[in-house]
C-alpha cells in the first residue's frame, strides 16, 4: 500500500496579532510560523512517526510558512528536538537521512487576493519586483542537513501567475500532488501545502463532500495498493481511498453536500 497525507502548514504569524490590526512585516504574504505553529508542525511529525507510517518522503510549497512546518515535521519524524529548543545544529548522526524532501511549486498558495491580500506589488510599491519567496538555497537551509533531495526538480518551472481563479488552483494541486505521489509510487509521502491543498484532496475523493474548515496542522490521510507486475519489478497502481474522518482529530471539517 502507498500512504499519501496531505497536511496544512503550522499556524502563521500574523494570527498573534490580537489589536485588530495587521501584523507588521516587510513580507506580509510570505509570513513565517509563531513558535506555536512551529511546536504544531512538530507533534504532527512525531505523531506520524509513533504510528509507524514509514514517510520517505516531505514534499512542500515554497513559502516560508511551509518549509518552516517541513522542518519541523521532519524534526519530529526523525525524532530530533524542535527548533524551539534552542539546538539550531540539527545532530548530524541522527537518522534524519532517512526522510527526503524538496520543494514543489505547484504546491504554493492560490495566487490570487481571496487567498493573499496583500501581494508583493502592492506590499511594497517601491519596488514591484519584490520575490514572492525566499531564494530556493535560502529555504532548503531551513532544513535539516542531508534531506535535501535538490535532485529531484520541481515538476513546474515557476510559480502560477498571479490571478489565477480557485478552479485553475484546484487543478494544479491535484496533479501536483498526483504526480508526486506517482513519481514515488512504492513510497509514503508527506505532501505540505496551504489550505485550498488540503480541502482539494478530500473534494478530489469524495466528489459529494463539501469541505467548510481547515485547521493549521490538518492532515488527509489517503491509501492505494500498488500491484507488482512484469516479473514483480514494475509497480501498478490502484485507486485511492480516503481514510480521513471529518472532526478535531484530523482538523478537517466536511459533511454531504447540499
Amino acid at each position: 500500500m502507498q500512504n499519501l497525507f496531505v497536511m496544512r502548514h503550522g499556524e502563521q504569524q500574523d494570527e498573534t496579532d490580537t489589536t485588530g490590526g495587521t501584523t507588521i512585516t516587510a513580507r506580509p504574504w510570505d509570513l513565517p510560523l509563531t513558535d506555536r505553529g512551529k511546536l504544531q508542525s512538530w507533534r504532527v511529525g512525531r505523531r506520524l512517526r509513533a504510528e509507524d507510517w514509514n514517510i520517505t518522503r516531505v514534499v512542500m510549497s515554497p513559502f516560508l510558512r511551509c518549509v518552516q512546518t517541513a522542518a519541523e515535521v521532519i524534526a519530529g519524524l526523525c525524532m530530533l528536538p524542535s527548533s524551539l529548543d534552542g539546538d539550531d545544529s540539527w545532530n548530524e548522526s541522527s537518522n534524519a537521512y532517512i526522510v527526503k524532501a524538496w520543494i514543489e511549486l505547484g504546491l504554493a498558495e492560490v495566487m490570487n487576493r481571496e487567498s493573499i491580500l496583500q501581494p508583493p506589488q502592492v506590499a511594497d510599491k517601491n519596488s514591484p519586483t519584490v520575490p514572492w519567496t525566499l531564494e530556493l538555497s535560502e529555504l532548503y537551509d531551513l532544513l535539516p542537513p542531508r534531506t535535501c533531495d535538490t535532485s529531484v526538480q520541481s515538476m513546474w518551472q515557476k510559480l502560477p501567475s498571479w490571478g489565477e481563479s480557485i478552479p485553475e488552483a484546484h487543478r494544479r494541486l491535484t496533479t501536483s500532488v498526483q504526480r508526486v505521489a506517482d513519481r514515488f509510487s512504492s513510497e509514503n509521502i508527506l505532501c505540505i501545502t496551504h489550505g485550498e491543498g488540503v480541502k482539494q484532496l478530500v473534494s478530489m475523493m469524495w466528489p459529494r463532500v463539501v469541505v467548510y474548515g481547515v485547521t493549521y496542522s490538518a492532515v488527509t490521510h489517503a491509501q492505494r495498493p500498488n500491484y507488482k507486475y512484469g516479473h514483480g519489478v514494475e509497480l501498478m497502481t490502484g485507486d485511492w481511498e480516503l481514510l480521513t474522518e471529518s472532526g478535531p482529530s484530523s482538523g478537517i471539517f466536511f459533511g454531504p453536500s447540499p
